[in-house]
């Protein structure tokens, strides 16, 4: 007998063949371990590269999320210094709530870009 629930999520097939075969394998737990891990960090990585195609960079997850870190942490009296700002995205984010957003960058051209995209 038993009491028969219905699944809650989508099947996974390539995980689902993951878990199968990763008890056959004729490795020790630690090299099942990191070898897991190091797929994890391949597929992380990669869904991160490719996700740069489906959004743009104001609109991207991870943009949003440390939009909402940055603004969450920050005052209307914080100075902030911004070192290796590259094209001022994240300056120009501090900037809405700090009183006062310095970047720095040794790329001129990055400096020259972010000077004219963010003209107060």
């Amino acid at each position: 007998m038993g009491v028969k629930l219905s699944r809650q999520k989508p099947r996974n097939i390539l995980l689902s063949l993951i878990y199968r075969t990763q008890k056959i394998l004729p490795f020790s737990s630690e090299y099942k371990i990191k070898l897991f891990l190091n797929l994890e960090w391949i597929f992380d990585r990669l869904s991160h590269e490719m996700s740069f195609k489906y959004y743009s960079p104001q609109t991207h997850p991870v943009r949003q999320c440390s939009k909402k870190f940055i603004l969450d942490n920050l005052n209307e009296t914080s100075c902030v210094l911004d070192l290796g700002c590259n094209l001022g995205d994240v300056s120009f984010i501090m900037a809405e709530k700090a009183k006062k957003v310095v970047g720095i960058d040794h790329n001129i051209a990055a400096i020259k870009t972010a000077k004219n995209r963010y003209q107060r």
